[in-house]
């Protein structure tokens, strides 16, 4: 568990998110008695390490200001160092052997000699009690009993065969994240002084969060006094006080009452009597979403017994308009039509201007690629005047096609955490691994295969990519994580968006997967397909077509 808290904190953490050691021994831990300098790989020098990594908690939790306590490592090298300490204890305990030495261990950015000094002056026997005593007494845990604190909330006691990976800890932070920790950051900004760090809002966020939980004063008498005394405080946090920091104070329904709809409204009755849905829609009629909630209104009254609302509530002055385009909202009420055929996805525009120019398109999720499959027209030069002119007709049918489903990703090399330049990668099905290929971006890591769904299996493309790195690991794909396969299942027109890391092979260290050309410019290998434009996003989740004119 705690490699796997390290290794979430190095890959997966928000920048806001600390980690912190709480041990709870099975038996009392005694120093006993000898006066010798405790040394590198002396019992408990594991935990001994760990009250040093990073910002020791005892220093700081009887900080009388705010002045920071002594560090003896940064940040990203207290997480390497945590990684590289649960790794050598793990090898310690399974090939019986004896600790590595401290320069084997040691990482960048770790201040050796400073560190060795606190590590045989640490007062070991003391904070292992108070570490103790806050596990029995605070977290009503048995001796030898593990579990996760979030922000004051419990996960636990874990049994002995039951694990806490890199995904638990990550839900648990969203969790945290979205049942209150945010709003209570926003309100200690707005009560503080402007100078106050983000570390310091950071701290007392987990410190007043801690409280509110571990009480559970909603339950009880004293949430009267605490709502008391936080509305004297700060009325954002007697807000806070009031809902509870894990409870959700959305509001799921909302009457509107008294509102004037002469002018500014209009009604569409159900289409059959009975029990009915009310729907209330307030849209700016001159808006991007006007264009898509009006056919969805449409579809549900056809869809449902819907009593419909729309409240028309434009900007009061316009520089200038803001549609310029024809849009239609693909989406049909039914799958089957009236003769029980399957409906169509379809758009039809009508009285288009016949002099400006146009052009067609799809406004499809950006992982869909999309193509024009049968049409006589360039879709891209659009004039309905000379369409009538050459053929006499002024209809023009378009058919589209939704030939692939991209497979995006993030690779990073697990050493140095920066994008593995040049680095190519293979898709493909088990009777054609390398069906397509790409190459890893070298800004973010980021790299799209073509797929259809089904499973799929990227790997690594025969040659430098494949010499020089190995596969150390995934997340969001279909297989266990950890194994060196990577199979990625399209099983949703979603989204599908994996992570990769990566690790150079000993004897490669200094290898790079980029050649050099005649005048000593780094180029990459070929590939079999190009790489597809990362700037073809679109931000809707939906498919639409629509008509622009320029």
């Amino acid at each position: 568990m705690l490699e796997s808290a390290a290794r979430f904190m190095r890959k997966q953490a928000s920048a806001n998110t600390r980690l912190g050691f709480i041990f709870n021994p099975t038996v009392r831990v005694k120093s006993g008695g000898s006066h010798r300098a405790v040394e590198w790989g002396d019992p408990h020098w594991l935990t001994r390490a760990l009250l040093l990594t990073g910002q020791p908690s005892e220093q700081l939790l009887t900080a009388k200001d705010d002045s920071p306590p002594p560090k003896y490592m940064n940040m990203m090298a207290a997480k390497n160092f945590a990684i590289k300490l649960a790794g050598e204890m793990r090898s310690v305990f399974n090939e019986r052997r004896k600790v590595s030495t401290f320069s084997k261990l040691s990482v960048g950015g770790l201040e050796d000699s400073k560190f060795l000094d606190a590590f045989s002056k640490l007062d070991f026997e003391r904070i292992m009690d108070l570490h103790a005593t806050f596990s029995r007494k605070v977290l009503h845990l048995n001796p030898g009993r593990r579990a996760v604190i979030i922000n004051g909330r419990v996960y636990g006691p874990l049994e002995e065969n039951e694990i806490f990976v890199e995904e638990d800890f990550w839900l648990a932070e969203h969790l945290s994240k979205s049942a209150g920790t945010e709003g209570l950051a926003g309100a200690l900004q707005k009560i503080l002084p402007p100078a106050t760090s983000t570390s310091r809002i950071s701290e007392l966020v987990w410190r007043v969060s801690s409280v509110l939980e571990s009480t559970n004063w909603r339950l009880s008498a004293f949430a009267k006094s605490v709502r008391f005394f936080f509305f004297f405080l700060h009325p954002t946090l007697s807000m806070l006080a009031s809902e509870g920091i894990f409870v959700n104070g959305t509001t799921n329904r909302i009457a509107l009452k008294n509102l004037k709809m002469k002018t500014s409204a209009f009604h569409v009755p159900p289409t059959k009597n009975g029990l009915s849905y009310d729907i209330v829609a307030i849209v700016d009629p001159a808006s991007r979403d006007a264009q898509r909630l009006s056919h969805i209104l449409l579809v549900l009254q056809e869809a449902l017994p819907c009593n419909i609302t729309v409240i028309l509530n434009p900007q009061r002055e316009l520089s200038d308009l803001p549609l310029k385009n024809f849009y239609r909202f693909v989406w049909e009420p039914t799958l089957l039509d009236k003769v029980d055929q399957v409906a169509l996805p379809s758009a039809h525009f009508e009285h288009l201007p016949g002099k400006s120019l146009l052009t067609l398109a799809i406004d499809a999720p950006h992982n869909w690629m999309v193509a024009a499959t049968k049409t006589l027209e360039d879709l891209d030069n659009i004039r309905m005047t000379d369409v009538v002119s050459r053929t006499g007709d002024q209809v023009i049918d378009a058919e589209f096609t939704l030939e692939y489903l991209l497979l995006e990703g993030h690779c990073l090399d697990e050493t140095t955490r920066q994008p593995p330049r040049g680095l190519q990668f293979t898709l493909g099905t088990p009777d054609n691994l390398q069906k397509h290929d790409t190459i890893v971006m070298a800004n973010l890591g980021y790299f799209q295969l073509k797929a259809n769904p089904g499973a799929w299996y990227l790997n690594l493309r025969k040659g430098k990519s494949k010499d020089i790195y190995k596969i150390t690991g995934h997340e969001y794909a279909d297989n266990p994580v950890g194994s060196e396969s990577v199979t990625a299942v399209i099983d949703s027109f979603r989204p599908k968006i994996i992570r990769v890391n990566v690790a150079k092979k000993p004897g490669h260290l200094k290898e790079s997967v980029l050649g050099a050309d005649s005048d000593g410019e780094s180029v990459s290998y070929e590939s079999d397909s190009q790489v597809l434009d990362q700037n073809s996003y679109s931000r809707t989740l939906s498919a639409f077509w629509t008509l622009l004119g320029r």
